[in-house]
């Protein structure tokens, strides 16, 4: 019947209903409608109007999660008993729906075939026009169009490109039909913006990519104290163009005024667009700078302004990973107050959220960060960062959930981060073992980069797996030649000269990586390579320096919290060089820790079955039982991808 056709057809996760449902909830609190299509159906006289349903669960979840946190600010535990029991009222109206659903739909005609065309509510907003006689004016355009895009991006049943992606189409020349096109939307929003004085005129029109076709288009003068409403208005407007479900907590996070203080609101714009410009790989480390000035100078002004704090939460975090000494804990320690800070005023930030996820993942707490990233998820359904960075936490052991993950990361995020999204998935592909996908992903990286060097780079990993060195060597030297203080090349080059058993090449880079470490002062963040390093010296007869660079990894790898070791990286290279120093017991109980993974990637068998620094475990029974533990949990995982690609297509 159509209640089961509809069923089949409804999007992942969702629910599709007749009109006769539709009458029936209409007035249940907490379950909401929205129409999706009207259609003629085989077998039925008149023309059935399909809805979809939604039920309201963000603010429950949020809430529940946050009261459930201890934290240095008291408001956030500060919820009341009628929020909490909203979440059960609506798991119950979702039984009842269940009920209502079947029993309405089962009077519905079994006769035909369903054929539904649904709105595709995918959309882009592209970069607004300064229309203001002071040109300077263009980071209060840009704070307009981001803002009114992250309103959008709240809305669960839209699909809303990244703050990133769009950038590049400033000024362009290209046709609707192509930038829909390239971005993989149904719809584009432009606009302009005038500022002259307190006034602000916003003219904004929503265009039909494929065709052209203007949907909708509207001018709102206002002062500038209701710029926060105008935002609103136009997300709000353009969702119900889409036929768009807008759930009340989504409505509340849309309206939501952030501060009162326009004067912090102008500095947190002007810090914004600096802040975007890093993140759109446009400028250096020195707009993160300029970025948290301007972040300051706004909760200056304004104390309880929450989304500066997690702005400048953000560049904090930003700004020290990219330091010069990785050991460094200070910094750490001020992100969660900043993000803890942003959330007590308002545990609706999304990036407040985010950056709590970015902090216990550098401290190794894997699953508060993954709840911290489903919490800024349940508030940005569009984050393309946090599902990029759920991927990194969950593929570690998990190849199906960092591959999901990363996926929905690449549906929404089309700009400068694009590429090093596919290579990502090209090598999640390749070290569950399926190189010929891993093949499709590499090629869509080349189309956006260009880089054949780069693009033959990623071919001589599958070539690498398989056992042949020497084409991944050759990319190598060609690529050392080119930059000769790049230092992920140095370090690859160390380790496929080691496996080629060419240890004076080794030894030749190896002093290379030392100097650039000298002259950057990069010792701390790079502590991790030394074992590698050290190994080089051994092998060519400076044992006493080999032992003194092994004492110095082995006195941080046992004390370090960083997410790096999500990876078991630390208690493999403590084995490695346990092993050399001929302390196998202590060598064995490292390799015991690093059993605690659930899946060894390719590259991990790899070193496992060649690495010579565990050459003096080889002949130990022991080391042949954990060997083999390796391949299997590497079969395993393979097999779970297997598994997952044979299931019928899942958008999810």
């Amino acid at each position: 019947n159509i209640a089961s056709r509809l069923e089949q057809m409804a999007p992942v996760g969702g629910i599709l209903v007749s009109e006769t449902v539709h009458r029936n909830v209409a007035n249940q609190m907490g379950i909401y409608t929205s129409l999706v299509a009207e259609k003629e159906l085989k077998g039925v006289k008149e023309p059935m109007k399909v809805y979809q349903l939604a039920v309201d669960d963000i603010e429950s979840r949020i809430r529940e999660y946050v009261s459930s946190t201890q934290s240095v600010y008291k408001e956030q535990a500060s919820f009341s008993k009628r929020k909490l029991i909203f979440s059960v009222v609506a798991i119950s109206l979702l039984l009842f729906l269940g009920y209502v659903y079947f029993q309405s739909q089962a009077k519905d005609s079994d006769q035909g075939s369903v054929s539904l065309e649904f709105v595709d509510k995918s959309i882009a907003v592209l970069p607004f026009d300064n229309e203001s006689a002071d040109k300077e004016n263009q980071y209060f355009v840009n704070g307009m169009m981001e803002d009114i895009r992250n309103n959008l991006s709240k809305i669960a049943d839209l699909k809303v490109i990244s703050k990133t992606s769009t950038e590049k189409y400033r000024g362009t020349t290209k046709r609707t039909g192509e930038i829909s096109e390239e971005l993989e939307v149904a719809f584009l929003l432009e606009g302009t913006v005038q500022k002259q004085g307190n006034q602000v005129k916003i003219h904004a029109q929503l265009i039909h990519g494929e065709s052209d076709n203007h949907v909708w288009a509207d001018t709102y003068v206002r002062d500038i104290s209701d710029v926060f409403k105008v935002q609103s208005e136009i997300a709000q407007v353009i969702a119900g163009e889409l036929f768009s479900t807008i759930t009340p907590a989504e409505k509340e996070l849309i309206q939501a005024e952030e501060t009162s203080n326009l004067t912090a609101y102008d500095f947190f714009l002007r810090g914004r667009n600096e802040h975007m410009k890093r993140w759109q790989k446009l400028a250096g480390i020195e707009a993160v700078d300029l970025a948290m000035k301007y972040y300051k100078q706004a909760v200056a002004l304004d104390p309880g302004y929450a989304r500066a704090y997690a702005g400048m939460a953000l560049a904090y975090f930003e700004k020290e990973m990219l330091g010069s000494n990785y050991f460094e804990e200070d910094y750490l320690d001020s992100v969660l107050i900043l993000a803890d800070r942003a959330l007590a005023l308002d545990p609706r930030i999304d990036e407040g959220y985010f950056v709590r996820g970015q902090y216990y993942n550098a401290k190794a707490d894997f699953e508060r960060a993954l709840k911290e990233l489903d919490l800024a998820i349940a508030v940005n359904p569009n984050f393309s960062w946090a599902y990029w960075l759920k991927s990194y936490i969950t593929g570690a052991d998990n190849p199906v959930e960092g591959i999901k993950n990363l996926t929905k990361a690449a549906r929404i995020e089309k700009g400068p981060l694009l590429d090093d999204i596919y290579r990502t998935l090209g090598n999640y592909y390749l070290e569950a073992g399926f190189p010929n996908i891993a093949l499709e992903y590499y090629r869509k990286k080349l189309v956006i980069t260009g880089d054949t060097l780069d693009y033959q780079y990623s071919l001589s990993g599958i070539e690498h797996r398989n056992g042949n060195l020497a084409p991944r060597l050759a990319i190598l030297e060609r690529r050392y030649q080119a930059d000769t203080v790049d230092f992920q090349v140095l370090l690859d080059l160390i380790h496929e000269e080691m496996f080629a058993s060419n240890y004076s090449s080794m030894f030749r880079y190896a002093l290379s990586m030392v100097r650039l470490m000298e002259e950057r002062d990069d010792f701390g963040r790079r502590i991790n390579v030394l074992h590698r390093v050290g190994f080089a010296y051994w092998m060519n007869g400076k044992e006493d320096q080999a032992r003194r660079l092994f004492q110095k990894e082995l006195q941080y790898s046992e004390k370090i919290e960083r997410g790096y070791f999500r990876y078991k990286g630390a208690p493999y290279n403590a084995a490695c060089m346990y092993a050399m120093l001929g302390e196998n017991e202590q060598a064995f109980r490292n390799l015991q820790m690093v059993l605690d993974k659930e899946f060894f990637p390719a590259w991990w068998v790899f070193y496992f079955r060649n690495d010579p620094m565990l050459d003096n475990l080889r002949a130990d029974p022991r080391f042949q039982k954990i060997l083999k533990e390796v391949e299997q949990k590497h079969q395993h995982g393979h097999d779970q991808v297997q598994a997952w690609l044979d299931q019928p297509v899942d958008s999810s």
